[in-house]
């Protein structure tokens, strides 16, 4: 997988003018694309764990959070690999 996505970089970097990396160049690595999207997919940095109020729900302070009230946390992740 790493020797496919780097002979992709590599034969898109022997076309380049004057070695300027243009977003037209980026698009063309598609496999590149693909191994990082993936590699995201199956160890997100970060991900939102969504709840939804399934009652009226009074805070200490007074306040009052509504029935069907969608609210979410980010949970950022460190994957010591």
């Amino acid at each position: 997988m790493q020797e496919r996505a780097r002979a992709e970089v590599d034969e898109v970097a022997e076309t380049l003018d004057n070695d300027a990396v243009t977003y037209d160049d980026v698009k063309r690595l598609e496999y590149l694309d693909m191994v990082v999207s993936e590699s995201l997919r199956l160890t997100p940095i970060a991900a939102v764990i969504e709840r939804v109020c399934t009652k009226d729900y009074k805070l200490p302070c007074g306040n009052v959070i509504p029935r069907d009230t969608r609210y979410g946390k980010l949970v950022a992740k460190n994957w010591d690999l």
